[in-house]
């Protein structure tokens, strides 16, 4: 079970008005509401000891808090670790209103009456948003921050309620207090009505003293690590002791993303305390993280003694899935589940659906239909049924539903919406009303949702609010209503507090007007507002954000001027200004001592702003980086665009700006003087790059995600390791960042560039062994599939492809069988799959190369024997091997049918919910039925109904293509979190679909849309193409010849038309 989180921090502590506090009191603290139902035991003792135990559903203690002198601890028995915070809760009451805290009452603790906070108390500087790019082989960082505070800026108690408010004072916690003659709670309502949780106080005074030991931990947390809550910098723990060898590695992993030495400090934890869980869990942990098998696996078996059989249940699960073993993640998450809980019982539910048995899983979703259930749970399951209907279920599935709660009629209700109807169902809860409202807009009944949203929006409650106000601007943005639209986005927007919220919502209203194909309404607007006598800055921010986003470079200057006039002693604005002087400033060519210094005028006037942006903001992270950064270019840049007056007064200006972002303790500035350094050519700056990039990484990592920044700081020390000729050290930055990879697609960029690196070098053991890796790797299997087809289509186009395919046979072929071996077969598959596909295609190519043919010859003769060496990995028992080797298999073309189709089979037998191995199993059924039993298995998302459709039709299927099709572009058309990326595929998809069932009147206007003003012109290309496409394949031909004209109006360059034809090959399916 998870539990609010808490600031954590040392903190000074504002005077407080005091009240009478209680006396020694004990008792229970029930929550209900939307929330797991929680009980907890509670002792109290004047003026500040305090012990909450929290209950499980056998009413075994689960979590343990205990606050007492300057500290308060909490102890997890169902994992065993202990975290401490250097802070008393009875005290500093306000950092929480949660159960483990005492409840929104908690303030009777301590008699206060109200709470303001000093200005900086409680003030983290958090990562908001980071800017990184790279040209050539320079890379450009920059990030801004915000200022947070980790708990309410005041609270005010009155008349029975309590008030939280942040630093934007809007109220973030409302809770109506109820309290006895002598100020003793009886109940804490928070909320509002639809959106309840409640706290009921059972406390009564005690008369005598509590018992010695009474606040104090269980006996089981005698062994565990005391684990730091605020991470220190890394190196600053330099003790020996357990709990600074393991809290060292935490940070090492956090700020650094040094697993090796995480890993290795853990495991000295783990041999001198074998029975703390902490090491042991962080292990498991990052294992799954960094995709290691092995460690995980290692970490898990030490994790069984110490464990309860459900809970290592749940643990073992995640190791299962790294290694493809889906019976065993269902196996394991029923025995998870056992414990009833919601979450549990959730992913058992995705597995049973996966894994083919749909019953299993509808069976378990009705489990979570009840009152009990927390209202998110209850409605993710009531959604998940809904949407396991098949076409012909909507009228009946719900009959088989007992009972008449809110969830069960929620399910009914979505059924029925699919079916095609509008029930007349009210929802007293507020989140059961928008899972309402959400199926009734993707079902293309916009109007009648629009009041339930309207409803939403006028709630108390922040996010609900907010979820609402996207919805509204979805709608709003279907019928053209710019205006109204952009109320409801100022709305959400004056809530926000960091820009990665704000560009989001800004995001959600471009793209709501650009899927509706209404963005002139949109565009024109918010050029009228911004050039009223009465613009705000909101309306000239975003009228800015427009044109960056659609607009030309002029109309971005216009809108920074316009902004800048109006505002001009705003930090952003004059940022803005500053970013327009010197980018005129790079482009200017001068030619005589009058035009440089005009030139050097122009960078000066830059920098005279940004000194003032730097001044005027409460936190000028971002200008002062990006003033380090427009002197490190000036400095460093060649090709005219900076004259050799100017030149020696720019370096020593660059030179003065690292100097002041090396002697800063924030990571941020360490990361660009990082980069600054790297950009000078001298030994000694060389050196100054890995000292100013190793201080980046021994920061505290308390600032917000690392990932941006730990990737600028690697692969700058890479390249200075690489020119001092140290290339062991430079690859290795390069394994840390794959190694923290979150995506296979993130992997494929550093996988590339690793290549590109060892290429240069001639190190083709390198290349291949990078090979195995990948071939090894442990993604979900088709973003594996992409990653592995990219490297070794990368590797294949290497000169060097003759050795590394040598070098690939000599490690596959190796007589010591494991799993370096098997990761090798899979490469040296790839691998060979990749680079006859290549061939191929050279030598179709008129006037192919004279070593052509003998390519083709090597690349042919090499397959046969890469896929002989598949085969026995493909008939293995183990799951993530086998898998693999078949998909290869089926890939290389090489089946009889009926082998294709036993293959799939099995394929499908083990790896159920993957839709590359569930579609091509379909497509190879000749029965329609299979497809819809496929598609059960199936997720839930736009992706998927997409990928359904497009394989329906092409094997003509088509009342299956439209169903899917269908869902997928209302899902798309109406769903804000679907951006026009995103939506532009589905609809080719749909179009494409509708033209192949008859409907080409509707077909031709979604090409037609895609294809406005609206869109960029290379989009707006592959729509026409497409649309003619179509054209031409009905026989159309003079239409089809109407379109050429509509595609020479774009005037595309020929490399954007060529990009328009990929795209047309991507989209189209």
């Amino acid at each position: 079970m998870r539990f609010p989180a808490v600031w954590l921090g040392v903190l000074l502590v504002a005077a407080l008005p005091v009240h009478a506090q209680l006396p020694r009191v004990e008792g229970t603290i029930t929550q209900s509401g939307d929330s797991t139902p929680l009980r907890a035991n509670v002792s109290f003792q004047p003026p500040d000891s305090l012990k909450v135990e929290v209950l499980g559903a056998d009413d075994q203690v689960t979590q343990t808090v205990v606050a007492s002198g300057d500290q308060t601890q909490t102890f997890d028995s169902r994992t065993k670790r202990l975290t401490v915070i250097k802070a008393n809760i009875v005290r500093e009451w306000y950092r929480s209103a949660s159960l483990l805290y005492g409840g929104p009452a908690n303030f009777a603790f301590s008699g206060a009456t109200g709470f303001t906070a000093e200005p900086t108390q409680g003030i983290s500087r958090i990562r908001d948003r980071t800017l990184l790019g790279t040209s050539e082989n320079r890379t450009y960082y920059v990030a801004s921050k915000k200022r947070v505070r980790a708990f309410p800026a005041r609270i005010e108690i009155k008349e029975g309620v309590r008030t939280d408010f942040n630093d934007q004072n809007l109220p973030v916690l409302h809770a109506k207090i109820t309290s006895d003659a002598q100020k003793m709670p009886q109940r804490a309502d928070v909320g509002t009505v639809g959106n309840m949780l409640s706290f009921a106080y059972a406390l009564k005074a005690r008369d005598t003293e509590f018992p010695a030991n009474t606040f104090s931990l269980p006996e089981a947390a005698k062994d565990a690590i005391h684990e730091d809550t605020v991470l220190r910098a890394p190196s600053s723990y330099t003790g020996t002791t357990p709990d600074d060898q393991w809290n060292r590695g935490v940070a090492l992993w956090r700020a650094s993303g040094d697993s090796g030495e995480a890993l290795a400090a853990w495991a000295r934890v783990t041999l001198e305390n074998p029975r703390a869980t902490a090491p042991r869990f962080s292990t498991l942990e990052v294992s799954l993280a960094t995709r290691t098998l092995g460690g995980a696996t290692r970490a898990l078996e030490g994790l069984k003694p110490l464990l309860s059989e459900s809970d290592y249940a749940l643990a073992s699960a995640s190791v299962a899935n790294l290694r493809s073993d889906q019976a065993a993640v269902l196996r394991d998450l029923q025995t998870a589940a056992k414990t009833g809980e919601p979450e549990r019982l959730l992913a058992l539910s995705m597995a049973q659906r996966s894994s083919g048995d749909i019953n299993a899983a509808r069976a378990t979703w009705k489990a979570l239909l009840t009152p009990t259930t927390p209202r998110a749970f209850a409605i993710k399951a009531a959604e998940s049924f809904a949407l396991s209907a098949t076409r012909a279920e909507f009228a009946t599935l719900g009959q088989t539903l007992e009972g008449d709660g809110e969830a069960v009629q929620l399910a009914r209700a979505l059924l029925d919406v699919r079916g095609g109807k509008t029930p007349t169902t009210t929802f007293p809860s507020l989140l059961f009303r928008a899972s309402f409202a959400r199926a009734l807009e993707r079902a293309g009944q916009g109007g009648v949702a629009k009041p339930l949203w309207e409803s939403l929006e006028s709630n108390e409650t922040v996010a609900i609010q907010n979820e609402a106000r996207s919805h509204l601007i979805s709608i709003l943005a279907r019928s053209g209503d710019a205006s109204g639209a952009l109320t409801f986005w100022g709305r959400w927007n004056a809530t926000l507090l960091f820009d990665t919220e704000k560009q989001k919502a800004q995001n959600i209203l471009f793209d709501a007007f650009q899927k509706a194909g209404k963005s002139d309404a949109l565009r024109v607007l918010l050029l009228n507002r911004a050039t009223a006598n009465a613009a705000k800055d909101p309306d000239l921010r975003l009228s800015l954000a427009y044109q960056e986003t659609f607009g030309s470079d002029t109309d971005v200057n216009n809108a920074i001027t316009a902004g800048f006039n109006r505002f001009p002693n705003a930090p952003f604005w004059q940022g803005k200004r500053a970013e327009s002087y010197v980018s005129q400033g790079f482009m200017m060519t001068p030619s005589d001592t009058a035009g440089f210094r005009r030139r050097a005028q122009t960078f000066k006037a830059a920098s005279d702003l940004l000194d003032k942006a730097i001044a005027g903001d409460d936190d000028p992270t971002f200008y002062t980086l990006q003033k380090a950064l427009i002197s490190i270019q000036r400095a460093t840049d060649s090709g005219g665009v900076v004259d050799a007056i100017d030149l020696a007064n720019s370096i020593d200006e660059a030179r003065i700006q690292l100097a002041k972002l090396d002697a800063s303790n924030d990571p941020d500035y360490n990361v660009v003087a990082t980069i600054g350094w790297n950009a000078f050519p001298a030994p000694e700056d060389r050196a100054k790059t890995i000292g100013s990039g190793r201080h980046a990484l021994d920061s505290a990592p308390n600032d917000g995600d690392r990932s941006t920044p730990i990737f600028a700081v690697r692969q700058a020390m890479s390249r200075v390791y690489e020119t001092a000729g140290d290339a062991a050290t430079s690859t290795k930055q390069w394994v840390m960042l794959i190694d923290i990879s979150r995506s296979a697609d993130e992997e494929a960029g550093l996988i590339a560039a690793l290549i590109n690196a060892m290429e240069s070098r001639k190190n083709v053991t390198g290349i291949a062994q990078l090979m195995v890796r990948v071939g090894s790797e442990h993604w979900p299997l088709d973003a594996n599939a992409a990653l592995l087809g990219g490297a070794t289509a990368r590797a294949a186009a290497s000169p060097l492809s003759n050795e590394i395919s040598q070098a690939l046979d000599a490690l596959a072929d190796a007589p010591n069988t494991n799993t370096a071996t098997y990761g090798a077969i899979i490469a040296r598959a790839a691998f060979s799959l990749g680079r006859l596909q290549r061939a191929t295609a050279i030598i179709a190519i008129p006037g192919a190369p004279p070593t052509a043919d003998a390519e083709l010859e090597r690349a042919t003769r090499a397959l046969p024997l890469a896929l002989a060496a598949l085969k026995p990995l493909a008939d293995s028992d183990d799951p993530f091997w086998s898998t693999r080797a078949r998909l290869l298999l089926l890939d290389s073309g090489t089946l009889a049918p009926d082998d294709r189709l036993d293959l799939l089979k099995k394929l499908a037998a083990t790896q159920g919910g993957e839709p590359s191995v569930v579609l091509v199993r379909a497509n190879a059924e000749t029965d329609p039925q299979a497809r819809v039993a496929a598609a059960q298995t199936l997720d839930f998302r736009v992706a998927t109904w997409r990928r359904l459709a497009l394989d329906a039709i092409q094997k003509g299927d088509k009342e299956g293509a439209e169903f899917w099709s269908r869902e997928a572009f209302e899902f798309a058309s109406t769903a804000p979190e679907v951006d026009s990326e995103e939506f532009q595929r589905v609809s080719f998809a749909h179009a494409r679909v509708l033209w192949a069932t008859g409907q080409i009147p509707t077909a031709t206007t979604i090409y037609n849309n895609l294809a406005g003003p609206g869109w960029a012109n290379i989009g707006r290309a592959s729509a026409l193409l497409a649309l003619r496409k179509r054209l031409q394949e009905a026989g159309r031909a003079d239409e089809a010849k109407a379109i050429d004209t509509r595609i020479a109006a774009l005037n595309l360059t020929k490399n954007d038309a060529q990009n328009a034809l990929s795209l047309l090959a991507d989209l189209d399916g």
